[in-house]
């Protein structure tokens, strides 16, 4: 009986020892990521990110050779919960997306290509579906990457809320002080925090750097760049 007793103490332990194995390891992969990418960010030394979409091909948005911000890049692509796919047709998807290409140190490149929010394509052949959740996650990064990289420029910078929308490529800007800004953007790089569309409306919030001292008649601040941090709440009927 003595016996009996410590065998069935022992199944018990091991049980649960195997049950708590299972569990970690299902909870490491799920932080992980579901994928198989296996990208090791010490060894890249520079990633660049294109747009894609459109008539006029790709078009370089940035380009970083500094640690953090590749770490960032990396650890958001490794951590992805990727399905395997062979739904999409890259002829027949003519939406817009985004090219991160990943060199590395030994002179090698990766090419990784962020369709929307729907698909990711590797260079090695294998197309993935994303889940849209964490697809929105790639916006934020992305912007806060090209907002540094703009910061680094010294160009002055101010925050508001547009007052009136887009229109001939510029629009109005009350900044937080109550004042009213003439803004031109028709040459400013847009980004959205928010993954949205980059069409400027009444009561967006965002952040706006400028060229100082240039002016289009002594009226307009020319913008560099527009950073969209809250989008408005759309009415639909």
């Amino acid at each position: 009986m003595i016996m009996i007793k410590v065998k069935k103490e022992f199944l018990l332990v091991v049980s649960g020892t195997i049950m708590l194995l299972v569990l970690f390891g299902i909870g490491l992969r799920y932080l992980k990521g579901n994928n198989d990418l296996n990208l090791n960010k010490n060894k890249v030394s520079q990633i660049n990110i294109s747009s894609v979409g459109g008539n006029e091909g790709p078009s370089l948005l940035m380009e970083t050779i500094n640690k953090n911000q590749i770490s960032t890049i990396i650890d958001y692509l490794n951590t992805l919960n990727l399905v395997k796919t062979n739904k999409m047709e890259e002829k027949r998807y003519l939406g817009g997306g985004y090219t991160i290409d990943i060199l590395y140190k030994n002179d090698t490149k990766r090419e990784i290509t962020h369709f929307g929010n729907l698909f990711l394509i590797d260079s090695e052949g294998l197309t993935y579906e994303i889940d849209i959740e964490e697809a929105l996650k790639f916006h934020p990064i992305k912007a806060s990457i090209r907002e540094s990289i703009q910061s680094e420029k010294g160009d002055p910078w101010l925050e508001g809320v547009v007052s009136s929308g887009y229109s001939n490529y510029a629009c109005k800007i009350r900044d937080n002080d109550g004042v009213v800004h003439n803004v031109y953007i028709q040459d400013a790089y847009i980004e959205d925090y928010t993954g949205g569309d980059l069409i400027l409306r009444d009561g967006d919030e965002v952040r706006v750097f400028y060229k100082e001292d240039t002016y289009i008649n002594e009226d307009y601040l020319i913008a560099t760049a527009v950073f969209i941090t809250k989008k408005v709440e759309l009415e639909w009927d």
